[in-house]
């Protein structure tokens, strides 16, 4: 039973500081996103309709980057530490992140043919 009220605790500590960085990489950007107007995946229903919009048109011309931006990953490690990487989708579908902007992709993710 401590076990279960452990990981509970454990989880809402997590949460409290994930939700505490979150409003701190808000109030430090200038963007003014209402959370009532994004979904859980933190984008608009517009703009997911923009988004298919884009990915169909591309087949037709060259990649376009349709969204980019900080977003927070979780670590594998033990502890699962929340780190902040920087992450940009293509037209193609593909999801790339970097450690920092402007360096090396570190991971590539080809959602074009997950969904296709």
């Amino acid at each position: 039973m401590a076990n279960i009220e452990h990981d509970k605790l454990a989880k809402r500590i997590q949460e409290f500081r994930t939700q505490a960085e979150l409003d701190h990489l808000q109030a430090s950007s200038n963007v003014g996103t209402s959370i009532s107007a994004v979904g859980m995946n933190g984008v608009g229903m517009s703009s997911c309709k923009n988004i298919e919009a884009i990915m169909q048109s591309a087949t037709k011309g060259g990649v376009q980057t349709i969204k980019q931006g900080y977003l927070l990953k979780r670590s594998s490690s033990l502890r699962a530490d929340w780190k902040r990487r920087f992450f940009v989708l293509d037209s193609y579908g593909t999801l790339f992140y970097y450690r920092h902007k402007g360096t090396k992709p570190v991971v590539c993710y080809c959602f074009s043919a997950v969904v296709d």
